[in-house]
């Protein structure tokens, strides 16, 4: 995985913010960039080599969410994100 911050992270509300300290209210009331996130996360961030491994908040939601969103439509990273956000 690159060491290099993904081209939208300039614009997100938890820039600066230890990762631990980001809670769902930051992303949903103050991050232009939230959607981005969530995505790079489900598709990305949350997966150590074939396993998915979900952690921490990224897109609103917690790794609990994200993990359950996935199990529910057998891992398809669209599907879950789509299921997450109503669509």
């Amino acid at each position: 995985m690159s060491t290099e911050s993904p081209y939208w992270f300039d614009g997100a509300a938890c820039k600066g913010l230890l990762a631990g300290t980001v809670h769902e209210q930051i992303c949903w009331e103050e991050c232009p960039v939230r959607e981005q996130c969530l995505a790079y996360a489900m598709g990305v961030a949350d997966w150590i080599g074939t396993a998915y491994m979900p952690h921490l908040v990224w897109g609103g939601y917690s790794g609990y969410a994200r993990e359950m969103a996935m199990k529910e439509v057998d891992y398809n990273v669209t599907k879950a994100v789509n299921l997450l956000e109503g669509k």
